[in-house]
């Protein structure tokens, strides 16, 4: 019986350890060096420069590149657009983590 009750305070404790590091908040501190773009001067969107701040249930922050990879070389954060680098307009860029952790950013594409 103690053995039992030494198992379930031991997952409560994990489980709590874990509920507290879930990441519960996502905003773009520091927008990318590029969001205004000229008609045709490219056909990709550059990321770099740019940085997300996430935040944990606990309050601990942690703040990462956008255009950044983890320890075994995948993205932090998929990237959502449709922005056409041939046509005038400001788009909307999405930039997501998880389903729930999402933000975005405009950028601009103008005649030279």
């Amino acid at each position: 019986m103690k053995r039992l009750i030494f198992y379930l305070l031991v997952i409560i404790l994990i489980s709590g350890c874990e509920w507290e590091n879930e990441f519960i908040k996502m905003e773009i501190i520091q927008y990318p060096d590029k969001i205004v773009y000229y008609i045709n001067e490219t056909d990709e969107l550059d990321l770099s420069g740019g940085k997300v701040k996430l935040t944990t249930r606990s309050g601990d922050e942690v703040v990462l590149n956008l255009d950044g990879k983890d320890m075994i070389g995948n993205y932090e954060f998929e990237i959502f657009h449709d922005i056409d680098f041939n046509k005038e307009g400001e788009y909307v860029v999405l930039v997501k983590r998880t389903s729930k952790l999402t933000c975005e950013y405009s950028v601009t594409i103008t005649p030279c």
